[in-house]
């Protein structure tokens, strides 16, 4: 069961289906949120959130969790991991989720564990800071090394759709086909978020010249991206859409 309030009283009783037998009425009551739970204050703007609600993230000292929060700030349902990269929503009625930038998981709101793909196993890229399902995929922003030798320190942010049971990739995109020479935006200075994951121990190797932040679809489905584009004066925001067919740049 979901979409009830913590520490709260509710009525139910068992009817057939043509509604001629009833049971008796039963009562229950929900149990607390736990008591280091991240506080919620959420004000609606609208009327029109009044029958809505927001998926969230928050952390506590122990643990990160994702909710679903009403225009009361009432947590309506929750569930708890060790870290949450990004969250996104099926319509289905499935919270996707990334725990780090290595696994890409999912749960039903009933609590059943949906899938849960690992990089390395099941995942050949890096994930990062998107998720989302649409037209039955599951979308992610991904990032791996540069194969080519020459920019083999620079990392290529890019996405992944996939069939949420099998994580068969059917659409795939990288920078590369967008600005297939990184250099060209200037010189650029090792070190920073991926190196850890990258060049673990290492000096500050990698390049992390292109840091997406957030992918959409179009109404044509190509595909927005928000980005830190590292130039010769330091990241500069850059709003890119890209054809989903030949990869390249349509406007930035």
């Amino acid at each position: 069961l979901w979409n009830m309030s913590a520490e709260t009283t509710y009525t139910y009783r068992l009817s057939t289906c043509d509604d001629t037998l009833h049971s008796d009425w039963q009562h229950f009551t929900t149990d607390a949120l736990p008591v280091d739970f991240p506080p919620v204050d959420l004000t609606a703007a609208t009327d029109e959130f009044e029958t809505k609600y927001v998926l969230a993230q928050a952390r506590s000292d122990d643990y990160q969790v994702v909710m679903l929060v009403d225009a009361t700030g009432d947590v309506r349902w929750y569930h708890t991991d060790t870290k949450f990269q990004a969250i996104g929503w099926d319509p289905a009625g499935r919270v996707l989720y990334e725990n780090s930038h290595n696994d890409f998981k999912s749960i039903w709101l009933d609590g059943t564990s949906g899938s849960h793909w690992r990089y390395g196993e099941d995942l050949v890229h890096r994930l990062h800071h998107e998720v989302f399902h649409q037209d039955g995929k599951d979308y992610l922003l991904t990032a791996l090394r540069y194969p080519q030798a020459e920019y083999s320190d620079y990392i290529i942010d890019g996405m992944v759709a996939m069939d949420p049971q099998t994580a068969v990739v059917s659409e795939y995109w990288d920078m590369r086909f967008a600005y297939p020479d990184p250099t060209l935006l200037g010189k650029q200075t090792p070190g920073g978020f991926w190196e850890n994951d990258f060049d673990p121990g290492g000096e500050d190797t990698t390049i992390d010249w292109a840091h997406s932040n957030s992918l959409s679809l179009d109404i044509n489905g190509n595909y927005l991206l928000s980005c830190r584009i590292l130039g010769e004066e330091g990241h500069q925001g850059r709003i890119i859409l890209v054809d989903k067919t030949s990869g390249e740049l349509i406007w930035e």
